[in-house]
């Protein structure tokens, strides 16, 4: 599904879009060594530590640059829990992945919220459903986690549906003005 949003998404018209695929795509084809003895590691902690935030903050940053341009902005501050969850993941302790933990459920919360509110503001049905994707990949994770398995198979399946539906809105400029996205 990566590659598919790669294709839709130019970098020259759609460079945040692009890059959160790209991010996808690479943390995808690094997750594949798997077990405690891999040298991969330190690199799998990294794509992973970047796939809980990076891809819903950079849509969404995409996605206001073609609603309301200023909060676009506003959003790429949402790029620094990234770096901090990167460095808490790399280097810090259990207090840190607690802090770490924090910090990106904020910033989930924050980046689900706005998208929330454009798609009141615009009356549209599929931005939703863009934060309801994401959000069930990062619970499908929290459950695995709690039971003592990661549901990775269901984590890939709700990531595609979120790259499916993100290159959807962010190609297809005509797709949202259609009658059946428009909420009355």
């Amino acid at each position: 599904m990566a590659v598919y949003a790669i294709r839709q998404v130019p970098p020259h018209k759609y460079p945040f879009a692009f890059s959160a695929c790209v991010i996808a795509l690479v943390s995808g084809l690094l997750g594949e060594p798997r077990g405690p003895v891999c040298p991969l590691n330190r690199v799998k902690k990294f794509f992973t530590s970047l796939m809980d935030c990076a891809p819903l903050a950079l849509m969404n940053i995409e996605i206001f640059l073609e609603a309301k341009p200023i909060f676009a902005a506003a959003h790429a501050y949402s790029i620094i829990p990234l770096g901090i969850d990167i460095m808490a993941s790399q280097f810090g302790d259990n207090f840190d992945a607690t802090m770490s933990t924090i910090v990106q459920f904020l910033n989930h919360f924050l980046n689900v919220g706005s998208l929330s509110a454009i798609s009141i503001l615009e009356k549209n049905c599929i931005y939703p459903f863009i934060a309801l994707s994401y959000l069930m990949a990062q619970l499908s994770l929290t459950y695995g986690c709690a039971t003592g398995a990661r549901n990775e198979q269901m984590y890939m399946i709700f990531v595609a549906l979120f790259l499916f539906a993100c290159t959807k809105i962010v190609d297809d400029k005509d797709y949202l003005g259609k009658e059946y996205c428009k909420v009355y």
